[in-house]
């Protein structure tokens, strides 16, 4: 997939998870955090194959063992980063959500094989930086 495609399914997911939010709301102004912090679409290389994610806890959430194993570098899942300067629990990010779905696709898959769009914030639509957990884990 290309960079504009994959931006493409997440801007569109992004809109999809904002529809939802204020449905859910039924009609009152939601408040941002009943929206997740962003949005995600993630690709193997030369692949049409492509999955999108949202921010969320991973508290009851099974990472597999290529994710987990770079995701344990920067701090315990679900807990705070090593990471200097990102206050983001491991593992709560959109990447390794959309990474994790994406490498069970195949076990030859590495996480070198791996491309994201640019993250997408639901609740404006706008393109957020990558946080420190996500730069140092996929080296974005």
């Amino acid at each position: 997939m290309t960079r504009q495609e994959l931006f493409n399914a997440a801007y569109n997911k992004a809109g999809v998870i904002a529809n939802s939010v204020i449905r859910r709301h039924h009609g009152n102004i939601p408040k941002y955090k009943d929206y997740p912090a962003a949005v995600i679409s993630c690709s193997a290389k030369h692949s049409n194959i492509h999955k999108e994610e949202h921010s969320r806890s991973c508290q009851h959430y099974k990472f597999d063992f290529r994710i987990l194993n770079l995701l344990k570098v920067i701090g315990n899942v679900d807990g705070p980063s090593n990471v200097k300067d990102c206050n983001n629990k491991v593992g709560h990010c959109a990447e390794p959500h959309a990474a994790n779905e994406m490498i069970k696709t195949s076990m030859r898959l590495t996480v070198g094989d791996l491309e994201f769009s640019p993250a997408i914030r639901p609740r404006t639509r706008q393109i957020i930086q990558y946080c420190g957990n996500c730069k140092a884990t996929f080296g974005l």
